[in-house]
């Protein structure tokens, strides 16, 4: 296939709006998108080496197209494996660690995208401590070349000649549609076959973020191509328009999306037909000059190995200086460095191993699989080990004061003691409906803490009833015309349950008090909307606001605290991401909802000691507040329920408490 340098220089593109988006500048905010039109890249230029080859020969060489993959993506993608299992080892802490080494073993085993589809949440805060992340897109692509050669082939030696661009087309919009269809998270006729399955896809988000059959319009869209670049115009001047049309679809989205759209779904056309447009219209004789530049096609030659050398920098940089804030500079030198190491790749890792020299030192095709395999081998059961036994926790032995994995999953199964035993939402057999006092808990996460700190105090009461509503973060809880409804359909979280109770009148009428808790309460406006309307259908209920605490994200304090062997670390300044209270607590009492029937309840005030950072409680018999960034561990959450019970009896009193 004659080569063209436009190609190149599009992938240029594509890379910079990917390295640029992960260093961090805000302008870039849009730059995942490159990874969209590095599918459709790949689906015209995969789709033309098959249909090529085909149309030439009468048949199609498997070996050989399988060869040329391995060559291409192995040696660059094993260089960056055991790179950053060496810095993992180093730097990482248990947590840290033990992910890593499931993840190592996905990457190698192209199965990676499942991997973190499990996990949940590309942009979540997690994503900062995954140096294999990126790894999802590269196994996208591996799986596509597995499926799409087989089925290609066929239709072009055993269909009629209109089958093969009808079935690109079909599939495309086959997996477009199920974009539509799984985005929220409920898929009603996997609800009816199996609820187990229905399960598995109800973070809708990540499930079209991450899995194949949700990405085949875009390769769909780069191997149609394939039969519509045979009509371009004969007059060249048409392909300036069209080019200058694709750059600006594909800049806009870099420039303008954020990571809270509905990603790739119908926001993943524009980058893609942009690109498509560009493939199509590239030769153009002076805009294509934007792509066919020296410099541009410079980068995209190393693209690959720049897309996979830039994010563990990334990672293990930020690791490193435990800072997720990145300055300019800081964000320049590790662009500069991403492209110094992937030109070095290129030139010593891609390239020898790419192109076959008839030589006496060329590695056979068969002696190059084994190599891989070895070296597979010699990843995968490291990295199995980590992942079986702790993150390899021998590494802290000297530590004077080290939390284990062990611990730190304990210290989660006790959080939800309490709940397991007690009266829920979507399990009201421990509950009490005649229970004199009515307590419904409710926020986000951190609602589970309000749970334990009541129960804690009240849970022996037989007067009193205490519900957990469960987290409304999952669901994405807002009020719209007058009604509370979810945004973010999650049948494993009983979305439509939980948002059917809180329009019914009736359950909001048997409730005396809510206790409310969540973080930064000022930043989570839905459901402070939602709690000043219960508030107007039951005038009589009273509101418990748990607020203002120390938090630690996107570290966990259990890291922390094996880094440095010393548990007050969790209340370092330059760790803690707010310490909440003082004028927010203002500003609420200032609400409308907030003026009758309300005890806002500081644990700042609980915590620290002359609301001072430094004199925080951190840690109770070596019990630590938090394991993670900010949830209480349910031995905090009793010290804190007997604080409350002596810092604000009198409020407590004429709230039945």
């Amino acid at each position: 296939m004659k080569y063209r340098p436009d190609i190149d220089g599009l992938r240029s593109v594509a890379v910079i709006a990917v390295l640029f988006f992960h260093a961090g500048f805000s302008f870039f905010r849009g730059g995942f998108v490159g990874v969209d039109v590095f599918f459709v890249i790949s689906g015209y230029l995969i789709t033309r080496i098959i249909h090529d080859e085909v149309i030439a020969t009468g048949s199609f060489s498997f070996s050989n197209f399988y060869i040329r993959r391995t060559r291409r993506l192995f040696p660059a993608l094993f260089f960056t494996l055991i790179l950053s299992s060496i810095f993992a080892f180093i730097l990482f802490s248990p947590h840290y660690l033990e992910r890593f080494g499931g993840s190592l073993i996905h990457a190698i085993t192209s199965v990676s995208n499942f991997f973190f589809w499990g996990e949940s949440g590309y942009f979540d805060a997690d994503a900062s401590f995954k140096p294999l992340l990126h790894t999802w897109s590269l196994c996208v692509e591996e799986q596509f070349y597995l499926g799409w050669p087989v089925v290609f082939v066929f239709l072009l030696l055993k269909a009629p000649k209109f089958a093969a661009p009808v079935a690109v087309v079909l599939g495309g919009v086959l997996s477009l549609y199920l974009n539509q269809v799984f985005a929220d998270g409920n898929v009603e006729m996997l609800n009816e076959l199996s609820p187990v399955a229905a399960g598995w896809f109800a973070d809708g988000t990540a499930t079209i973020f991450f899995l194949t059959p949700f990405r085949v319009f875009e390769f769909s869209i780069g191997a149609l191509l394939v039969w519509l670049v045979r009509f371009q115009p004969k007059n060249r001047l048409v392909l300036e328009p069209l080019a200058a049309l694709g750059l600006i679809m594909i800049a806009y989205p870099v420039f303008t999306y954020t990571k809270h759209i509905v990603f790739p779904s119908y926001n993943a056309l524009m980058p893609c037909i942009g690109t498509a447009l560009l493939i199509y219209a590239g030769t153009a004789r002076y805009t294509g000059r934007l792509l066919n530049n020296r410099a541009a096609v410079g980068i995209g030659r190393i693209s690959y190995s720049l897309y996979l050398i830039h994010w563990p920098i990334v990672v293990f940089y930020k690791y490193y200086k435990f800072d997720q804030y990145l300055s300019i500079r800081e964000q320049l030198v590790i662009c500069a460095a991403s492209v110094i190491a992937a030109g070095f790749m290129y030139q010593f890792v891609e390239q020898p191993f790419r192109h076959r020299v008839k030589s006496s030192k060329t590695l056979s095709p068969a002696g190059f699989g084994f190599t891989c395999s070895m070296l597979a081998l010699l990843l995968i059961l490291p990295a199995a080990n980590i992942w079986a036994n702790n993150g390899w926790e021998w590494r802290f032995d000297d530590n004077a004061v080290f939390i284990s994995l062990d611990e730190v999953r304990a210290a989660e199964d006790r959080r939800y003691e309490f709940l397991e035993k007690g009266c829920r939402i979507g399990s009201m057999e421990n509950c009490d409906k005649n229970a004199d006092l009515q307590i419904l808990t409710f926020g986000n996460s951190h609602e589970l803490d309000a749970y334990n700190i009541l129960v804690s105090q009240y849970g022996q009461r037989d007067d009193i009833n205490i519900t957990s509503f469960g987290t409304s973060f999952g669901c994405g809880f807002k009020l719209e015309g007058g009604r509370v409804i979810n945004t973010k359909q999650n049948s494993k979280l009983q979305c439509s349950l939980r948002a059917g109770l809180l329009n019914d009148k009736d359950f909001i009428n048997t409730l005396d008090i809510i206790a409310y808790s969540v973080h930064q309460p000022l930043a989570v406006q839905d459901t402070m909307t939602i709690l000043r309307h219960l508030k107007t259908i039951n005038p009589r209920m009273k509101i418990i606001f748990f607020s203002g605490y120390i938090g630690i994200r996107p570290y966990r304090c259990d890291a922390l605290i094996n880094r440095y062997g010393d548990v007050d670390t969790c209340k370092d300044p330059k760790f803690v991401n707010y310490f909440a209270g003082g004028d927010e607590k203002k500003m609420i009492l200032a609400m409308t909802f907030a003026k009758t029937d309300f005890l806002y309840i500081d644990k700042v005030d609980l915590f620290c000691e002359g609301r001072l950072l430094e004199n925080c409680l951190m840690q109770a018999n070596r019990t630590p507040a938090f394991y993670d960034g900010d949830h209480l561990s349910v031995e905090f959450a009793r010290l804190l329920s007997d604080k409350m019970t002596a810092a604000y009896a009198d409020e407590l009193a004429k709230f039945g408490l």
